[in-house]
């Protein structure tokens, strides 16, 4: 089984919500292949899902997809890496 059907995503009320398909239709209303690209990071959370839950934070996990976003921009670097580049999760652009 891959691991995207299984990864857990937090819970909505009572709720817990697993894999990418199950939160692609509980936190939007929609099949996964639907997503938008934002929508699709938006649930890349599976490091914090209690923290990063789209329902329950909306605001921390918008700022998870801006920084996604950045490192795939090569904007930034994982934290631990070294280098001249911003740090992506602990630092936001200017």
């Amino acid at each position: 089984m891959l691991y995207i059907n299984v990864v857990p995503l937090g819970f909505v009320g009572d709720n817990f919500v697993e894999g990418f398909a199950e939160g692609a239709e509980v936190f939007y209303s929609k099949r996964f292949e639907e997503l938008t690209c934002d929508e699709f990071l938006s649930l890349l959370v599976f490091d914090r899902p209690m923290r990063l839950n789209p329902h329950v934070n909306p605001e921390a996990n918008a700022r998870r997809v801006r920084q996604i976003k950045r490192l795939l921009a090569g904007e930034c670097q994982p934290p631990g890496l070294l280098g001249a580049t911003p740090n992506c999760w602990t630092e936001e652009p200017e």
